[in-house]
């Protein structure tokens, strides 16, 4: 940690300060996402153009998270997995972007889908997981058309970006503790 606080790939849009010309620069938060993920979007825009992102440990700030929508309602895991295929769309050098997608699907298939299946056993959430998903990739055309935008003003190669990011698979969170009791991994 240096004087400037943790370096993180990026800050929660609760509790993050930017430079208000920067953000106008950098187009703010991409109004399409609606909920989730746009501050992830923002980030990795900064990151692309190689601004830093660092996190104050000694500065505290409270944010009742989903408050929105719940973090156990549907529409929760279904704007969290769209928007996740738009910002790994928008924002992955070509050659990151179809495995990030990959890793995406897989993760979400594995920790959402057979959570909301076999153990909270509630179809609403396995539709919602499945639909996000499916609608990030069908209208996948609207991150796109912005990707050549993003991708346009790079300055950094996607190896220096990849350092900021945590790119080892979370098995915890792949397969949570109730998840790996009930198949006794």
């Amino acid at each position: 940690m240096d004087r400037h606080g943790e370096k993180i790939f990026y800050v929660s849009r609760a509790a993050f300060l930017t430079r208000s010309k920067l953000f106008m620069k950098m187009g703010m938060f991409d109004s399409d996402f609606f909920l989730y993920h746009d501050d992830v979007d923002y980030a990795w825009r900064l990151r692309l153009l190689n601004y830093r992102i660092a996190c104050i440990r000694s500065v505290k700030a409270y944010h009742f998270g989903s408050a929105t929508v719940g973090e156990e309602s549907p529409m929760y895991y279904y704007f969290m997995l769209r928007n996740a295929v738009w910002a790994i769309t928008k924002n992955s050098s070509g050659a990151a972007f179809i495995p990030r997608l990959l890793l995406l699907s897989m993760e979400s298939t594995i920790s959402f889908l057979l959570h909301h299946l076999l153990i909270r056993r509630d179809v609403n959430f396995v539709k919602a997981d499945i639909k996000g998903l499916f609608n990030g990739i069908k209208s996948i055309k609207v991150a796109i058309s912005k990707r050549k935008i993003v991708q346009g003003m790079r300055l950094v190669p996607e190896t220096l970006v990849n350092k900021t990011m945590d790119a080892k698979i979370d098995f915890e969170l792949l397969f949570p503790e109730l998840f790996r009791r009930k198949l006794e991994f």
